[in-house]
């Protein structure tokens, strides 16, 4: 553990934290209509309506910032922002207020003839983007196209611009804002149009930048002399750069554009970076900003769309990025009427931070408000500072209430601190934020660093999601499905359509009784690179229930919905009256959907179920299982010396490495298979050794490292860097466990959080828990999810496990904000109301308690099924817990920098994409 996290024992006596300092190294959501219109069960699920709640005020937001420019409108939108952006708004909500199409910032220019023509000639652009230097090149050079190639502009019906343009006429079908609903969000326009006519706004997601925009304007504004146009470039359409612009372009490199953007050739009609002058003034552009914080990227899970938070924080050291995940919580708050998230629970460093910037930030508004007090000048003098009221700062996890003397040294870095956040007042919100409220308070924030939790990223999921993404990778709300399974699906609709429903549905599943243990002559696993078609999966129901599925159980799942949907198609011939023939018609069309999907799902399923098969997948799966169940795992690598064993472990990965060489060589020709062992599975495992052993012995790490760097490259050193930067990679160290610590350390440290949390369990009983996920093994982060709310005592109750991991470990309690004689006046009130809770949290009939999980650096898709699981055991009353009061339910809302997956953890440590 680093030094600069380790804490002794007594330390926790002071009155102040200590300092901290960090590292230096789907589906589509339900809008709140949909929600009151689903059944009873699901218009009770306080997480799917929370999460409803907060599509619609951001959905609302979003359009509100494009009401503010009347007509119609060019959108560009940056690529990583089109799937967030998909899950709070769709198509024909853009068409509606003026977008009748959106297109990509990239390095290619905007192909005219795909332009719709009301477009074409609209008198604004919007370029909406993250707050990124590199950015700023691909704007420019879009406007300079633009004004070059579109025709030119035509004006609105007397657009005026700004926010006096918003009450003017708008177009047919824009719906504006009425008057007792607050506008969300506006932004000012441009003085003055270009000479086309336009107007250009540069809006930045999510966080405002005054540097971005001051540099904007300095590239807009050095010109040089404009350069004769060639008749070449002037065919081609092709615009020139400011100098200043081209020189940035230069110095960023052309690693941050994307492929083939520098070569003419391949890109049809790429931009020109040579210099010349800007055809636009400054005037004509404007930079601002909108807050959109939070993307529901599923009916139970909150995103902040942060990419490659774990790197940045952790590798880097960017402290910044914690202050825009408390500024989202902080967003919550606000719209929970003003009432403050009365218990927080973290561990990790980054989760400290975070409740760092949230209690300051509340420090920061009790002195705002103090200062505006009329009173406090009578009191005050005008020479002396009014002091700041630090709330007190108290140990909750003492080192003594564990049982550890104040002496003893810790090996972790679990030193537990809680604050009493004072009673003052909490701030105003933003103009337009009460207008939406939750429609349920936050219970508890339950914070969780990435690095707490290191093993479960690494293991593999075995849900249905799970191994689609780490064999053909689910991107947003789609899937890259290899084309000779797409040519298997379109062959069989010609003779689909010949034969009777019955006859469609009878085809052998993968799992079912009649399928055969080897995959057949159609099962190929090749994939040939580059040539797969995307299919969307959003709105897909019968992918929405297999997602989640162990995959043992998603044949069985797949025949049954099979014969779910030829029974609906035999009970035609039953009709008789027009009541029964409306009922049906309903349970007909729901049908109907579920059957244009099945073929699909039954590929994709017999596609998965092949690779699983394979005897390289097997191989891994293992390597896999004798990695986490250590020397104690009772496998054949237990019964071996440790010489030995270490020699066997050794060899496994030299061979794995060779494995991958080929691999890439294969793939580089234009095909592979799917089961074959590719760089990112080698780095796992080899993560997955390191972080389960405590690190890996140094004469057997350097000749791995060796073999990689001479396998596939030089360029393996700087992902080797930030692998043992971020604590994913490193050296064992010969440190024993000091006599009277309270907890493990080195080789040990994961063997006794494993058996004192019970990560491990039989295939049998996991199915029956979250350990179905990746079989068998609970993932750490859920599983003190449940030791937080299966004793009153919560995380006192493991004080080893928690300095076992990397720390600290905080409680947090906050006071909601209320003047101490109104407090006073309603605690009679309160205690009777508390009381009378306590007794009816008996009945069924009782509300559960929301928890919000933020996992900061990214959550992956086992731990979402698991905690899915979890929710499920709630609801039926499986969960053994003695709370308080007693029968107490609870439900886990998911929020989460971005969802990860090994391939995108370990490809973000090699390219930087800003």
């Amino acid at each position: 553990m680093p030094s600069e996290l380790s804490a002794s024992a007594h330390s926790s006596q002071h009155n102040e934290t200590p300092q901290f300092s960090p590292p230096s190294g789907s589906s589509g959501v339900p809008t709140p209509a949909a929600a009151k219109g689903a059944s009873t069960d699901e218009a009770s699920d306080v997480v799917m309506e929370t999460c409803a709640a907060v599509s619609a005020y951001y959905r609302r937001m979003f359009l509100d910032a494009l009401s503010t420019v009347e007509g119609h409108k060019l959108l560009v939108l940056e690529d990583s922002l089109a799937s967030p952006v998909s899950h709070i708004v769709d198509a024909s909500s853009l068409q509606q207020h003026g977008v009748d199409r959106c297109f990509a910032l990239k390095a290619v220019p905007i192909c005219l003839t795909s332009v719709p023509q009301q477009t074409a000639v609209a008198p604004t652009v919007l370029f909406f983007c993250r707050p990124r230097l590199s950015r700023l090149p691909l704007i420019i050079q879009h406007i300079n196209y633009i004004e070059s190639s579109f025709p030119q502009a035509q004006a609105s019906l007397k657009a005026a611009g700004g926010l006096q343009g918003v009450a003017a006429r708008a177009p047919q079908g824009v719906s504006q804002p009425t008057s007792s609903d607050a506008v969300l969000w506006r932004y000012p326009l441009p003085p003055v149009s270009s000479q086309s006519g336009r107007k250009y706004v540069v809006v930045l997601v999510s966080e405002p930048s005054d540097y971005i925009a001051s540099e904007l304007r300095r590239l807009l504004s050095a010109c040089t002399p404009a350069a004769p146009a060639t008749a070449t470039g002037a065919a081609n359409g092709a615009s020139s750069l400011p100098a200043a612009a081209a020189a940035l372009i230069s110095n960023l490199g052309n690693s941050l554009l994307p492929l083939g953007a520098t070569n003419s050739a391949a890109a049809g009609t790429p931009f020109s970076s040579s210099s010349g002058s800007s055809s636009v003034s400054p005037d004509c552009v404007v930079v601002t900003h909108c807050p959109l914080k939070l993307f529901p990227v599923d009916r139970d899970v909150l995103s902040l769309e942060i990419p490659n938070f774990f790197r940045a924080y952790h590798g880097q050291g960017d402290v910044s990025l914690c202050r825009s995940v408390a500024a989202a919580i902080d967003v919550l708050q606000e719209q929970q009427r003003q009432q403050l998230i009365p218990n927080l629970r973290c561990i990790g460093s980054a989760a400290k931070a975070v409740s760092d910037f949230l209690i300051l930030k509340r420090k920061q508004q009790q002195q705002k408000q103090r200062l505006q007090d009329p009173c406090l000048n009578l009191i005050a003098s005008p020479k002396e500072p009014v002091a700041l009221q630090v709330p007190p700062v108290y140990s909750v996890l003492d080192a003594e209430d564990c049982g550890v003397s104040p002496s003893g040294v810790s090996a972790g870095c679990s030193l537990a601190l809680g604050a009493e956040v004072g009673d003052a007042a909490a701030a105003s919100g933003c103009t337009g934020q009460a207008a939406l409220a939750l429609p349920h308070l936050l219970h508890m924030l339950v914070l969780f660093d990435r690095r707490v939790d290191l093993v479960s990223p690494l293991c593999t999921d075995f849900t249905y999601q799970g191994l689609l993404d780490s064999i053909l990778g689910v991107d947003g709300t789609g899937v890259e499905v290899p084309k000779h399974i797409l040519q298997q699906q379109q062959q069989q609709q010609p003779q689909q359509q010949q034969q009777q429903p019955q006859q469609q549905l009878c085809e052998p599943l993968p799992g079912s009784g009649s399928s055969n243990s080897s995959p057949g002559p159609g099962s190929s696993i090749l994939i040939e690179r580059g040539r797969g078609q995307r299919v969307s999966l959003a709105g897909d129901s019968l992918f929405m229930s297999l997602r989640d599925c162990h995959q043992s159980l998603v044949g069985s799942k797949l025949h049954k919905i099979a014969s779910e949907i030829k029974e609906t198609y035999t009970q035609k011939d039953g009709l008789r009256t027009i009541e029964d023939i409306s009922c049906f018609m309903t349970k007909f069309k729901r049908k109907q959907q579920e059957h244009a999907s099945l073929s699909l799902h039954v590929k994709l399923a017999s596609f998965v179920s092949a690779v699983f098969k394979d005897p390289n997948f097997h191989n891994r799966l293992c390597l896999e299982d004798k990695l986490l169940q250590g020397s104690g795992g009772g496998g054949p690598a237990a019964l071996l010396p440790g010489q030995q064993r270490s020699n066997n472990l050794g060899e496994a990965f030299e061979r794995l490495i060779d494995e991958s060489a080929a691999t890439e060589a294969a793939a580089a020709s234009g095909c592979c298979s799917a089961a074959a062992t590719t760089l990112h599975e080698v780095y796992r495992l080899l993560c997955l050794a390191s972080v389960t052993g405590g690190g890996i012995k140094p004469t057997q790490l350097k000749p791995l490292l060796h073999g990689l760097v001479q396998q596939h490259g030089v360029r393996e050193l700087r992902r080797i860097a930030y692998l043992q930067r971020v604590g994913l990679l490193r050296e064992q160290n010969s440190q024993k466990k000091v006599k009277g610590a309270a907890a493990a350390v080195g080789p040990e440290a994961w063997r006794f959080v494993r058996d004192k949390c019970q990560l491990m369990l039989e295939e049998n009983e996991a199915m029956q828990g979250i350990a179905y996920v990746c079989s068998g093994y609970s993932p750490l982060s859920v599983r003190l999810l449940q030791l937080l709310h299966e004793t009153p005592l919560g995380w006192r109750a493991i004080p080893g496990v928690l300095n076992s991991m990397w720390g600290p470990a905080l409680e947090i309690r906050q006071q909601q904000p209320q003047p101490p004689a109104l407090q006073q006046l309603q605690s009679p009130v309160t205690q009777q109301k508390q009381q009378f809770q306590g007794e009816g949290s008996n009945t069924p009939s009782a509300p559960p308690l929301l928890v919000l999980v933020l996992y900061i650096g990214g959550v992956s898709h086992a731990e979402i099924a698991a905690i899915r699981r979890l929710n499920e055991l709630e609801r039926d009353g499986k969960v053994k817990a003695d709370r308080r009061p007693p029968n107490t339910r609870i439900q886990y809302l998911i929020l989460t920098t971005e969802i990860i997956n090994t391939r995108q953890l370990f490809h973000c440590m090699l390219d930087d994409v800003d």
